[in-house]
Order: structure tokens, then C-alpha cells, then sequence
């Protein structure tokens, strides 16, 4: 059954594969390695196919922008472990773009083992996001599930907070994060350095990317 799925799985992320590849010829070998890394960061770490499909699109669009990209890249390995879903470079960049791609989901057993509303764990998992990544990036961005589910109205002050550290109290964010990230604890100072300079919305259907921020 296992084996089943996943080649049902591989046939859809090879169908958007096709499509991209004939939308942007002119960089076949790059969309080529970066079809093959989703597909293997799929099977290896049991991605869920929305994700990897996401990525493979988000990561087109970084290459047709002149960007050279790594699907999972590991970023640190201590005192928490960090893997950017993409991690992209090009000759002009002093520092990377990062891409955490979200698909909205909010798991269960994240609720119970914290104790947190759906809400709660968005708002964490969001914060966690940008403090945590972003200080390895020149540019970070999120990108999001083209669906009337991303919870923009809860999300936006966090949003306008990282990207002009105005609006919300730190101490009121310090607070939120660290429900769910307190091993190690999400720092003030990490809050106060953070940064978010991007957001898009990817269309599944259409094969398209679409900066809304």
C-alpha cells in the first residue's frame, strides 16, 4: 500500500515537474535538480506531498530570478536543529534567500503535547518561523498555500511586526513563540533582529507564484 502511494505521489509532483519544464526551458538542468532533490527530501523525510509540490514550484520561481537553489538545507545543527525548506543564491547575494514554504496545517499532536488552541499554534509556529530563520538570511520570505486557509487576519500584525518591528509589543511576541519554541528559548534579542521582507501566495493549479507583500 506504502509503495503504492508513493508512486502516486511521484506521478503528481512529475506532472508539475513536466509543466514548469516546459514553461521554462531555457533552465532545464536547474528545474531537473530541483525536482529530484523534492523527490528525494520527500521519500526520505516523509514530506507531505502538498509541501513538496510547493517547493518545487517555489523553487522554479527562484531559479527563473537568477537564483541557484537547495530544497532542505541544513542551516545549524545545534542548539536546535535547522532546515530551511529553500535555500536559494545568486552572484550578487552577500547573504541567501531562505523560503519557508507553509501549507497551513496545524497537527494535532502539536495541541495536545502543548496544550495550545489552533490559533495559539499558528501564531508560535509563524513567529517561530521568522525569528529562527531569518537571522541566516539576506532575504526571507514566506510563501503560502493559494487557499482561502491562511489565516491572514490573525497573522497580519505579525507580519507588519517583522517587517517594520512597529505595532505589536515585543513582550506580547516573546510570549506567544515561546509556547511552542522553549527548547531553546526564543531570546528578546533574537525577536529584536528578526526579519521578514516577503510574502507569496502559490498557486498549485496554475504552476504561478504571487507576491502579495
Amino acid at each position: 500500500m506504502k509503495k503504492t502511494l508513493k508512486k502516486k505521489y511521484k506521478k503528481y509532483i512529475e506532472e508539475i515537474y513536466d509543466d514548469l519544464l516546459a514553461e521554462f526551458p531555457d533552465y532545464e538542468n536547474k528545474v531537473e535538480k530541483a525536482y529530484n532533490d523534492v523527490i528525494i527530501n520527500h521519500q526520505g523525510n516523509g514530506n507531505n506531498v502538498i509541501h513538496s509540490t510547493m517547493e518545487l514550484i517555489f523553487s522554479v520561481y527562484m531559479i527563473s530570478k537568477g537564483y541557484d537553489v537547495e530544497v532542505e538545507k541544513l542551516l545549524q545543527t545545534k542548539p536546535e536543529l535547522l532546515i530551511c525548506d529553500l535555500y536559494g543564491t545568486n552572484g550578487d547575494s552577500k547573504k541567501p534567500w531562505i523560503v519557508e514554504v507553509e501549507n497551513t496545517g496545524v497537527p494535532g499532536k502539536a495541541l495536545v503535547d502543548k496544550g495550545l488552541t489552533p490559533e495559539e499554534y499558528t501564531l508560535a509556529r509563524t513567529i517561530g518561523k521568522i525569528v529562527r530563520y531569518s537571522k541566516f538570511a539576506g532575504t526571507f520570505s514566506l510563501a503560502y498555500l493559494n487557499t482561502p486557509r491562511p489565516n491572514f487576519e490573525l497573522l497580519d500584525p505579525i507580519f507588519y511586526y517583522f517587517m517594520s518591528h512597529e505595532g505589536v509589543d515585543e513582550m506580547d511576541i516573546y510570549d506567544a513563540v515561546n509556547k511552542l519554541y522553549n527548547k531553546p528559548r526564543v531570546r528578546i534579542y533574537d525577536i529584536r533582529r528578526a526579519h521578514l521582507d516577503s510574502l507569496y501566495l502559490i498557486n498549485i493549479d496554475k504552476r504561478s507564484v504571487k507576491r502579495i507583500y
